[in-house]
């Protein structure tokens, strides 16, 4: 198993699993499906801990689009076309035969010509899904209140909920921060291709004389 593969099944599977895990647990505690000891946690041994954070990947991969139609209502559209856009403002002096939509084709080619760094650009589009999916797992916890309220709750899950989905939203805002960040590596990462070190840095003539004169 590979670093990238590694970061993968961490961040954008297992921790948005246990979200919803979390929120599946909740929901069945306050309807008493499911009686459940949040203190049953805390003396949890490795093969229990093993098996949950399985459903939890279970869970992350099998939710994973619906958390993504999720993000998708509140980003913005064709973001790679974006950032591509911003980078050729950062980047005035320069000209470039290709174009946001082909990040996929300069993504391979980065992968082709240096695994790391492809590995390294890559994790942060495994934290826009961690944010993405997060988000949606908020969404799910925001809606056990409602159902909380209504099953003898109190005012107070109503708080509850503005605020788990005020917190979703500020998740998923963080997410597409990520995503526009893993279209822009793409394209400096490109750019940094073409520029060489010696060309960047040049000894002045004129003052390597002088200094040689001096001696």
């Amino acid at each position: 198993m590979n670093i990238g593969l590694g970061f993968y099944e961490i961040f954008a599977r297992i921790v948005p699993g246990a979200f919803y895990l979390l929120a599946l647990l909740q929901l069945g505690s306050i309807l008493k499906i499911i009686p459940f000891d949040w203190q049953a946690f805390n003396g949890l041994g490795i093969v229990p801990s093993l098996g949950l954070t399985v459903i939890a990947y279970i869970l992350g991969t099998a939710l994973y689009p619906v958390s993504i139609l999720w993000h998708r209502l509140f980003k913005p559209k064709n973001v790679q076309q974006s950032a591509f856009i911003e980078f050729q403002k950062r980047n005035p002096g320069w000209k470039f035969d290709f174009d946001g939509k082909d990040w996929r084709m300069l993504f391979a080619l980065i992968r082709k010509g240096s695994p790391d760094t492809a590995n390294a650009i890559d994790k942060q589009n495994a934290l826009y899904i961690m944010l993405a999916s997060i988000s949606f797992g908020i969404i799910l916890l925001a809606i056990n209140q409602i159902v909380m309220f209504f099953v003898g709750g109190t005012y107070l899950n109503i708080i509850y909920f503005v605020l788990l989905i005020a917190m979703s939203l500020l998740v998923a805002r963080e997410g597409r921060f990520f995503q526009a960040r893993f279209y822009h590596l793409i394209f400096e990462t490109i750019l940094s291709h073409e520029i060489k070190l010696e060309n960047l840095v040049k000894r002045d003539s004129e003052t390597a004389v002088r200094g040689i004169k001096k001696e």
